[in-house]
């Protein structure tokens, strides 16, 4: 069973409070749900005009200024990118499937973030938030396909373009993590996070470096939503020290939504877990009978039901084909070439001589490919080959070295002979 120790009167003011928007406060709550709908009604932008014609919009989604770029899947993570007027805005899909929620429970492990932080300070996350944007063995990493989507999108790295970035629920603690990463390594000039039922991401050294140093962040509170009162601000389960405290500047809405075209009633609490905001609200735990009680105000802001939010979004015959994130096996590309043919002792011959370039991103650590024919030819170099259940499996082995490693950058050439008319192909499976 797990134990946890609540610290009933951890509150530290950190940073500084700053203004809250309510027209950014309300669009960014419609863009974070919109995450949520189906792919074809967010890339063709269906949202309907009771929602997006909203009078509390201020004419932002007006398709004269707003503009959908794309949307893409990371391990079943998912974030989207438009842009209005010079403004480009990120935006990351709660959770919404089981891998989205093995990666939100682990909060006994912490880890390190930013990365490169190089400080005094021990400023540490969640290792499941972590492994979302850094990525691990089993997932792959949100960050780098966020970055080349921002680049593409035109809003590249060290130039000048502002960006806002949204995010409900996991999506808020994505948007968290990316506004610090992104501020404390000078991507962008001027960045801001709205997050919308965001749970404690970091401990104290984490607020602390964040509060310091992205200044324009909202983190908006719905009534008595569960979510952000997670994890618990420290507990003692498997000997684990982890510590949580959330970030600036929260927003919490106190009193009901009663219609969606009025601004519900809020109050600003400038300072980190503040007794008279949500942190000091009473939710009442033992009186939920269902996960739908449990998260109907997570699942509520603004008066909007996330459970039917997509049903009057406009849905079209077109099937969507989001734009594919580069596989892992595009790199490095091998190519091959006969320089020479002869027929001897009732046999053709050839020699061949291969390349294998890898001009991606990334180092690749022991390649290995199969071969058509599934044959080892006369005299190869540069690859060996092993048996794997009767199929014979392909590595590097460049001349004077033992590495089965390619930085980015780096080519390779291996060559053989071969004695079969049947044409040569190596496919990578590792």
């Amino acid at each position: 069973m797990f134990k946890y120790i609540l610290i009933i009167c951890l509150f530290v003011q950190l940073g500084q409070s700053v203004t809250f928007n309510e027209i950014i406060g309300y669009n960014g709550l419609v863009m974070s749900y919109s995450a949520y709908c189906f792919n074809s009604s967010i890339t063709q932008w269906g949202c309907p005009a009771s929602t997006c014609g909203n009078i509390l919009t201020n004419d932002f989604f007006d398709p004269q200024w707003y503009r959908l770029v794309q949307e893409y899947t990371v391990s079943d993570s998912l974030f989207y990118i438009a842009v209005q007027h010079n403004t480009y805005y990120l935006v990351f899909r709660g959770t919404d499937n089981k891998v989205n929620a093995l990666e939100d429970v682990d909060f006994v492990h912490q880890a390190q973030f930013p990365k490169e932080y190089s400080g005094s300070a021990s400023p540490l996350v969640s290792k499941g938030f972590y492994d979302a944007w850094y990525g691990n063995l089993l997932i792959d990493q949100l960050r780098k396909p966020v970055l080349e989507a921002l680049t593409s999108a035109g809003c590249g790295q060290f130039g000048t373009c502002n960006l806002m970035i949204f995010g409900h629920s996991f999506g808020g603690a994505m948007a968290t993590l990316a506004a610090l990463d992104f501020t404390y390594n000078n991507y962008y000039e001027n960045i801001g996070v709205y997050t919308y039922g965001s749970p404690r991401v970091g401990n104290q050294d984490f607020a602390q470096l964040f509060d310091s140093k992205v200044e324009n962040a909202i983190r908006v509170v719905y009534l008595e939503d569960t979510i952000p009162h997670l994890p618990l601000p420290a507990f003692d389960l498997w000997d684990s020290d982890a510590t949580y405290l959330h970030v600036n500047t929260e927003v919490w809405i106190d009193i009901p939504s009663t219609d969606t075209s009025v601004f519900p009633t809020y109050v600003v609490c400038p300072v980190n877990e503040e007794l008279n905001c949500s942190t000091g609200s009473s939710v009442p735990w033992t009186q939920f009978d269902s996960v739908t009680s449990l998260m109907e105000d997570h699942r509520g802001y603004f008066k909007y039901n996330l459970e039917v939010f997509c049903h009057d979004w406009t849905l079209d015959d077109l099937t969507v084909t989001p734009t594919p994130i580069p596989s892992s096996f595009d790199y490095p590309v091998l190519e091959l070439n006969v320089t020479n043919k002869w027929y001897a002792g009732g046999f053709n011959y050839s020699n061949v001589v291969g390349t294998i370039k890898n001009n991606g991103t990334d180092d690749i650590v022991n390649p290995v490919w199969t071969s058509t024919p599934n044959i080892v030819p006369i005299g190869m170099f540069g690859l060996t080959p092993t048996v794997v259940n009767g199929i014979i499996n392909w590595r590097l082995s460049p001349a004077g070295s033992y590495t089965q490693f390619m930085p980015r950058g780096s080519t390779l050439t291996f060559s053989f002979t071969s004695n079969t008319t049947q044409p040569w192909t190596f496919t990578r499976i590792k």
